[in-house]
């Protein structure tokens, strides 16, 4: 037994949905790059061994952030593209049929 269930999509609304997204997308990026400048630059407080060590870590950290959040960044923004192509398109076939039904 098969169903067909109605979908509904509002072309507009998918690309108000892209370009809020593309915005919360600029913003994570931006906040990334100065948590990134700030821990990257990290010193040790002191010359002892684990204040060295310490700092050394956090940069070390600071390293493996930038590499995670810059693929990160590089998926949401495949996404948004795909959401703002989605929405072109669900827009031109509703001209077209818009065009074709009268």
């Amino acid at each position: 037994m098969s169903f067909v269930i109605g979908v509904s999509v509002a072309p507009e609304a998918l690309t108000t949905v892209a370009n809020a997204l593309r915005g919360i997308g600029d913003r994570m990026v931006a906040e990334g790059v100065a948590a990134d400048q700030v821990t990257a630059a990290v010193i040790a407080p002191g010359g002892d061994d684990v204040s060295v060590q310490v700092a050394a870590r956090l940069r070390d950290q600071a390293a493996g952030y930038r590499r995670v959040s810059g693929r990160a960044a590089v998926n949401f923004a495949e996404f948004v593209a795909s959401l703002s192509g989605s929405a072109a398109a669900y827009s031109t076939t509703e001209t077209d049929n818009a065009t074709r039904t009268g």
